[in-house]
């Protein structure tokens, strides 16, 4: 890497490897349906023309997702909390509600557990508007939970939010707070920090799907977005590799929790709202008259943290500016899911 080089390479491993798999899949992969892999979510026609079904799956696995025993990270129920709501943002991402979810778990605990999962599983469900429709569970080493979750949508109305739809001179726009989550989880691996009241805590453990913020781009006329479960910087260069374009984001405009700023330095929180990942915040790109829009009846609710800009180089870039406009290169990029090494 060239050390003079502040612009950070759209990521391609995850990319790759998800060519690679389609690739190997052959004629058996859907290639020609509405959405085809690569995206949040699939989405393909139903055979009167006028809707469409959108799916997608979400894992979370333990020892990658959270850790057991005396460095425990979640409760079970916050375990099946945020495996629906992992599951459920990447329809949120698309401007869909997930109504229908498919389980599939693999159990490494007594029943104890297990009742205490499907207690979180099931509130979430209910926070979500989703119905549990049946699934799978084995015994195994470790636990881990599969969520597939199902939504429907017009195909003659609005569509679908995309990755691949941003535009030069789009305005990139995020809900929420970033970092929280990434902030809890260090608190919680504090030995003297574990308050339940802490709001940082809460967004690591029991974080809230953005489904009436997708909603409410997709009918305003959004089409790009993409949700923060990788962290910012990584979820952002997807959007930019999809789309084929540079992206430039202002680190002082990120919105950041106040607990967030109180309980590490402006360093710290920077790096978690760029690399945390996990907050599940939809980041957005659009034409500046429709954040507007968007903005006209709530204090910020997409707040503008940059904009798309023509490709400089050949390959997609990310670009972090700090407040002279000059750029920089970030401690953390976020999580790779194609960072899988090939065995020596």
């Amino acid at each position: 890497m060239n050390l003079n080089d502040t612009s950070q390479p759209a990521n391609f491993a995850e990319f790759d490897l998800i060519d690679r798999i389609v690739g190997r899949l052959g004629e058996s992969a859907a290639k020609d349906i509405l959405i085809p892999p690569g995206d949040d979510a699939a989405a393909w026609a139903l055979p009167d023309g006028n809707n469409m079904v959108v799916a997608s799956i979400d894992t979370m696995v333990e020892g990658i997702h959270w850790k057991s025993g005396s460095v425990a990270t979640m409760l079970p129920q916050d375990i099946g909390w945020r495996s629906v709501a992992a599951a459920v943002s990447d329809l949120a991402a698309m401007g869909v509600s997930a109504d229908i979810l498919l389980l599939s778990v693999t159990v490494a605990e007594g029943t104890e557990f297990i009742d205490d999962l499907c207690d979180g599983i099931r509130d979430a469900a209910l926070r979500f508007g989703s119905k549990i429709a049946g699934g799978d569970i084995v015994r195994g080493r470790e636990t881990s939970i599969s969520v597939t979750v199902i939504g429907s949508a017009s195909a003659t109305h609005k569509p679908l939010m995309r990755r691949d739809s941003a535009r030069v001179g789009d305005v990139v726009a995020v809900t929420g707070f970033l970092g929280s989550s990434a902030g809890g989880l260090a608190l919680i691996q504090r030995s003297d920090s574990n308050n339940e009241l802490s709001s940082l805590i809460a967004a690591h453990r029991r974080p809230v799907a953005s489904i009436e913020e997708g909603h409410l781009a997709r009918s305003s006329g959004v089409l790009c977005a993409i949700d923060v479960s990788d962290g910012l910087m990584q979820d952002v260069g997807h959007i930019a590799q999809a789309s084929h374009v540079d992206i430039e984001i202002v680190a002082s405009e990120i919105p950041q929790d106040r607990e967030l700023l109180a309980e590490f330095t402006a360093a710290e929180a920077l790096d978690f709202a760029l690399g945390g990942g996990e907050d599940y915040e939809l980041v957005v790109a659009a034409p500046r008259e429709i954040i507007d829009s968007l903005n006209e009846d709530s204090d910020l609710l997409f707040r503008p943290i940059g904009r798309v800009v023509e490709v400089e180089n050949e390959r997609p870039q990310v670009r972090v500016l700090d407040q002279e406009g000059i750029s920089f290169i970030p401690n953390r990029v976020g999580w790779d899911h194609g960072d899988i090494h090939e065995p020596e």
